[in-house]
């Protein structure tokens, strides 16, 4: 059993422990995680003594806890969307039974709704996310912690090409706006060659200036790089 505590900037955990076993037998009476993604820090103990976090979060009622937390012996066998009981168990640290039945609704986890019952992610930088048609590519994806399904709660799924680098849309119209006939808007989204042709025409007489003020006011003319603005 561990209890949280603040010391400092620290978060820490205290195990409830008999004192003579921190004293003499080099168990961690306290260990501290910062806030930077709940950093270990060791003080001479083995490492399966320092609560990792996903332990900390299958902590408390046994009854409780979130549905990563359990294991259960499920079967395909059921209707998709019948409520279905199935025998779990819990191997964290947790006060209660560690047997138990648990009541949830009959469907896969990669059929989950995203957004509401799972998160995807995707890190793929070399794709164009303005391009036509739009790319698709493979994301990761995580059930949320409370909710139960059948298979594996990480999965992957085919999902739009979606990232950026901050270009600034407002930033961009603002620049097209007042010095695009200058060449600099199309400087800041990476189109250099395209910005020394304007500063040289002196945008083009005007003409070219006009014409990418309607292409970045309406979102047609993106950064270089294929990433999409950030408004």
């Amino acid at each position: 059993m561990y209890e949280k505590i603040k010391y400092g900037k620290m978060h820490c955990y205290r195990q409830h422990i008999n004192v003579t076993q921190c004293l003499w037998k080099s168990i961690p009476c306290l260990t501290c995680l910062s806030e930077d993604r709940m950093k270990i820090a060791r003080t001479k103990s083995p490492t399966n003594l320092i609560p990792n976090e996903s332990a900390l979060k299958c902590s408390g009622n046994c009854t409780r806890l979130p549905a990563s937390c359990y294991k259960c012996d499920t079967s395909d066998n059921c209707l998709i969307g019948q409520l279905v009981k199935f025998n779990c168990t819990v191997n964290e640290t947790c006060n209660g039974p560690k047997f138990m039945q648990k009541t949830f609704q009959c469907q896969y986890c990669f059929l989950t709704k995203e957004n509401k019952e799972h998160t995807c992610t995707q890190n793929n930088t070399s794709c164009k996310a303005n391009g036509t048609p739009l790319q698709r590519v493979k994301g990761k994806c995580i059930v949320n912690k409370n909710i139960f399904c059948l298979g594996n709660r990480t999965f992957s799924k085919m999902m739009p090409c979606s990232w950026t680098t901050g270009y600034s849309w407002s930033t961009a119209f603002t620049l097209s706006i007042t010095v695009g006939g200058f060449g600099i808007d199309r400087f800041y989204l990476g189109y250099w060659r395209e910005g020394l042709g304007k500063f040289f025409s002196f945008g083009g007489l005007g003409i070219w200036t006009l014409v990418d003020v309607v292409l970045i006011g309406s979102g047609y003319l993106t950064p270089s790089d294929g990433s999409l603005y950030v408004y």
